[in-house]
């Protein structure tokens, strides 16, 4: 099978000039391109929303991120695509964009964008690379938009005439279609945007506040950035321990866990928002001078004790991660705390 370069090569000069305005759009954002396609697939193209393109969306004006344009709806006849993957992988290689910069952009997005900021460039492209006619393209998008509109009015599909959302969906369908904003679209895009972000949190098992949210609706790509230096491992958490002197197969078992939930325990001590190695350290000197002062016995209390000491021990002189900081600095900081304990 011929490769989509050397059918470029061979389609003419129309073709060549379609190919020329597409080159052109993505080699636009030069070495930012990654990132806008990284952050369009989740649902925002940044600041300004200057795209450029001959389109009705060039400017940016209504263009919608999770407008897809789904390979498996698409037909030319016989030439069915027979892998999306590779169908994208091939257009950056004929349009020269690196690898590296599609990796984080589905095929279905990526070409939803370039049928909105260049529609025409769009069915030239496609029919040329094809085979496909422009009435099986028309017909592509349309079922396309079809999709989106029916999930931004949550239907359950295509209204009829008569139906109480015909006038709504034939509204927003032919405002999409024309690059026009609506109330309802704008809010679609927020929602769903705010639901990407959401679900990125989740997934890295952090707890954002609204106001986090708002600001990483931004930039959705940088949320695993954002939450990184914020928030501890239990991975880090046994990591920590050990470092501090702590056996931590030894206290899980005694309590009955296993050193994963024993670490998940003991991040519930640990300041949210801050996952800095001192955060983490002021936080266990506090838990072992707590647990010292509040010993029933001689033996917790003794056993508790030599804990601490262990601890500040291996704060002061056994750290693999940097310079330990001055046992002055560190009694000053727990003396001001009022944590340091009194027997």
């Amino acid at each position: 099978m011929a490769s989509l370069a050397d059918k470029a090569a061979a389609l003419g000069a129309t073709f060549s000039s379609a190919l020329g305005s597409v080159g052109y759009f993505f080699n636009s954002f030069g070495q930012d391109l990654g990132s806008f396609l990284g952050n369009f697939s989740l649902g925002t193209f940044g600041a300004g929303g200057q795209l450029g393109g001959s389109g009705p969306f060039g400017s940016g004006a209504g263009v919608n991120p999770f407008f897809q344009l789904n390979m498996r709806d698409f037909s030319a006849g016989k030439n069915v695509i027979p892998n999306a993957e590779d169908f994208k992988n091939e257009l950056g290689e004929t349009l020269d964009i690196a690898p590296e910069d599609l990796k984080d952009i589905s095929t279905e997005t990526l070409l939803g964008l370039l049928q909105q900021v260049l529609p025409e460039e769009f069915a030239t492209l496609m029919g040329g690379l094809t085979g496909a006619t422009e009435a099986d393209i028309q017909e592509w998008v349309h079922k396309s938009t079809e999709n989106l509109i029916v999930d931004m009015l949550g239907l359950d599909g295509v209204p009829t005439y008569g139906d109480p959302n015909f006038i709504d969906y034939v509204t927003e369908y032919y405002s999409f279609r024309n690059g026009t904003e609506t109330e309802r679209s704008v809010e679609y895009k927020d929602r769903r945007l705010t639901e990407t972000v959401e679900q990125a949190f989740k997934d890295l098992g952090y707890n954002p506040s609204p106001e986090e949210i708002d600001e990483l609706k931004k930039n959705p790509s940088g949320v695993a950035e954002y939450v990184d230096p914020r928030q501890v491992t239990n991975d880090e958490v046994i990591e920590r321990l050990e470092r501090l002197g702590v056996d931590v197969e030894g206290q899980a078992e005694a309590a009955g866990q296993t050193p994963e939930e024993y670490a998940e325990q003991i991040k519930q001590s640990i300041p949210p928002g801050d996952g800095s190695e001192a955060a983490f350290d002021d936080a266990m000197i506090m838990s072992l001078t707590s647990t010292a002062a509040g010993g029933t016995g001689s033996a917790s209390f003794k056993e508790a004790l030599s804990k601490m000491g262990t601890g500040v021990k291996n704060l002061l002189f056994g750290t693999n991660s940097g310079r330990p900081k001055p046992w002055l600095q560190i009694l000053k900081e727990q003396i001001e705390k009022k944590i340091f304990p009194y027997f």
